[in-house]
């Protein structure tokens, strides 16, 4: 009986524990679902985030081209900003009053609001109509999580079907602001007439839904600005406002302003249409991510992860501990392919050459142009250039003029332009045609200036060149030579050349990038086009026809044909490293796309070719004097309607026999081919000055 009596006491005690365990484990959790703050022998704890350092950008050589600034922003927090209504709105009216009167106030987030006018006579922007707009999403985000239940007339399935016949009426202003004035207090103006004036009203109602929008509260705390002087800091830190705290952010600096824009691109906040996208990913709404050039497409090794840091204070408001709870991780380093220095000289290379043109009168319209070097082996690519360009230090403030600018600098010419090739296509053809045993080395096909196989389609030559081989052909560009050969092969199988060469397809480059058209029955019947006639064959052969391609792409195809017949995929990353240890995490290896084994005898024909075109050309020659070793190149000129409109293209490698570096030019409304070797020649000066 006596043993039955303990157990029973035992049992008790044992149940009694765990309800006291439970009670224990309930609060934890409570804590931490509504971020109360935890108290500690009246010790409070304040969490501020501490964003990551991004990767930084540099060089093939380590030449940094993008690192970090520290900027200062003051935060809002939610675990030390006073719990009573008034009090709260209090602190924070004096706080918007530091800013707005001044020269930072600027310096605020964007502006999420959705409504316009002032306390009470407010109404709904145009663009909360739009649903691919950041208010549209944001607003029916926090009707869906939040007026569902306190406006009972909206609930979400509603307001969608509502929405698509009455948008006027979407979530009535009325009922938002209702909503938020009851949830922060400021109904109590009701009573108290004197409480709150109505603009202060305005103020907080704009304030506290960007809060909302940025889900503030608990351990998440809400950026008030950015950037923000040391001047500022001590001004508001004068006022003694509760709930407010002050982090670190980081801001890209350029090593080389107005260098290599469209490569390394830009950041800025997450777009409307991104945002679930990303959401997904971890980021808050408040990050910021890359959106174009090599800040976009590395952004998963750029990006560094927050941390938290905790900030112990005893009941008197002094700071006695702070310690981070999660460490931040830096975003790893990017190495690129690219030589800055290769890159200068192409940028500066393309002005010069540029105003050469207009200089010497050769086409006063021509303003325009772009610039890829590669290396032929590895697909790598050493230099993008497009001009004009712009300044990357400048980007945000510039971006209006930028966009309407009718030259239009933001547009990478290198990657998104699509160009007939001209003659630069010839040397596809020679491989072309000595693989398939049309022609070999010492073929002679006959030019009388006119090409009259066909009756009814007789185009004409540059001039009159009698009986000629394949290298002089490629030196003199001879059209009737590659006329004749394309009729004889075909466009099928030409076209089985131009797809091992890339050209029409994506090279691989990371950067976004056109495809570009490749002339042919297949495009003109998916497209619904004319039908295909010999006469476009014959076109096709001399780099015409439906024919345009990507700067990028010829400088690929060159690449494959001088290597043997390997198309690698071009890319522009070098290798991953660790911030600061610089361990290599990733390293890039060539990728070969497709092969095709190019004869030696064909290789040499075309080689050869290419060396008698610079050396036949008096303007290629003299822009070349100073390179020191022998180059190999091919001029294109293609029509694009009128006279001296034309664009002008030039490719050449160097060494010419055993290429190190292939360029690809294209000038537009550059009138003639040869005047565009300059910039080549540039690139080339440079490359051979790096190497002495």
């Amino acid at each position: 009986m006596e043993t039955n009596k303990i157990s029973r006491r035992i049992l008790i005690l044992t149940v009694i524990f765990c309800l006291i365990c439970l009670l224990y484990v309930f609060r934890m959790v409570g804590i931490v679902l509504t971020g109360e703050k935890p108290v500690v022998q009246d010790h409070s704890f304040v969490y501020v985030t501490v964003n990551a350092a991004r990767g930084q950008i540099y060089d093939r050589n380590g030449v940094p081209l993008v690192t970090n600034k520290y900027v200062y922003n003051l935060v809002l927090d939610d675990q030390t900003l006073p719990t009573d209504d008034y009090d709260r709105n209090k602190q924070l009216l004096l706080l918007l009053h530091v800013f707005n009167n001044s020269d930072e106030a600027q310096k605020r987030p964007k502006d999420l609001y959705p409504l316009d006018g002032s306390y009470p006579n407010l109404y709904y922007k145009s663009d909360v109509f739009e649903d691919t707009t950041m208010r549209y999403r944001l607003l029916r985000r926090i009707a869906a999580n939040e007026l569902e239940d306190d406006v009972k007339t909206h609930t979400v399935s509603a307001l969608e079907a509502h929405y698509a016949e009455n948008p006027e009426d979407f979530i009535p202003p009325e009922e938002l602001v209702k909503y938020f004035m009851h949830k922060y207090g400021l109904d109590e103006q009701i009573k108290d007439q004197n409480l709150y004036t109505d603009a202060q009203i305005n103020a907080l109602l704009r304030l506290y839904y960007d809060m909302e929008c940025n889900n503030f509260g608990g351990l998440n705390q809400y950026t008030f600005a950015t950037d923000i002087s040391l001047s500022m800091m001590t001004k508001v830190k004068e006022q003694a406002i509760d709930g407010i705290a002050f982090s670190y952010d980081i801001e890209r600096q350029y090593a080389y302003p107005g260098y290599a824009s469209h490569i390394l691109g830009t950041i800025g906040d997450i777009y409307a249409e991104d945002w679930e996208y990303y959401r997904e990913l971890g980021y808050n709404m408040n990050d910021v991510v890359g959106i174009s050039g090599c800040e976009a497409a590395f952004e998963g090794y750029l990006r560094g992860t927050s941390g938290v840091k905790v900030m112990e204070f005893d009941a008197k408001g002094n700071l006695v501990d702070e310690y981070f709870e999660t460490m931040p991780v830096a975003g790893k380093d990017v190495y690129l392919t690219i030589d800055i220095k290769l890159q200068i000289a192409a940028e500066d290379g393309l002005a010069e050459n540029i105003k050469y043109i207009r200089d010497r009168g050769y086409n006063k319209d021509c303003q325009s142009g772009s610039l890829v070097a590669m290396h032929p082996s590895t697909g790598e690519v050493l230099a993008i250039a497009s001009y004009p360009t712009f300044d990357l230090t400048t980007y945000n403030l510039d971006y209006a003029d930028l966009y309407a600018d009718p030259a239009q600098p933001l547009y990478n010419r290198a990657l998104q332009g699509l160009y007939a090739p001209g003659s630069t296509f010839k040397l596809g053809m020679v491989v072309a045609g000595m693989q398939e045993g049309v022609v070999d080395s010492s073929t002679l096909l006959h030019c009388n200036k006119v090409y009259t196989y066909y009756s009814g389609y007789q185009p004409e030559c540059t001039g009159r060149h009698g009986d000629i081989n394949a290298a002089n052909a490629i030196c003199v560009s001879c059209n009737c030579y590659f006329y004749d050969l394309g009729r004889q092969l075909g466009i099928t199988r030409m076209n089985q050349y131009c797809n091992f060469y890339g050209l029409g397809q994506k090279t691989g480059i990371e950067l976004y990038e056109e495809v570009g058209i490749l002339a042919g029955e297949a495009y003109r019947e998916q497209n619904g086009l004319a039908t295909w006639q010999p006469g476009d064959t014959i076109a096709a052969a001399i780099g015409q026809s439906d024919n345009t391609f990507t700067p990028i792409q010829i400088a690929s195809y060159v690449c494959t044909v001088l290597n043997g017949g390997t198309r690698y995929s071009a890319h522009l990353l070098g290798s991953v490293n660790t911030y600061f240890t610089n361990e290599t995490v990733t390293k890039s290896e060539p990728q070969v796309l497709s092969s095709l084994d190019i004869r030696q005898n064909t290789l040499d024909t075309v080689k050869l070719g290419m060396k008698m075109m610079v050396e036949d050309s008096a303007t290629v020659k003299n822009f070349m004097r100073n390179v020191p070793v022998t180059v190999g190149g091919k001029t294109g000129t293609a029509q694009i309607g009128g006279n001296l409109k034309d664009n002008a293209l030039f490719v050449c490698a160097a060494p010419y026999d055993q290429p190190e570096i292939v360029i690809s030019v294209v000038i537009e409304k550059g009138a003639g081919g040869s005047y565009s070797s300059l910039s080549a020649a540039r690139v080339l000066e440079a490359y051979y000055a790096e190497e002495n």
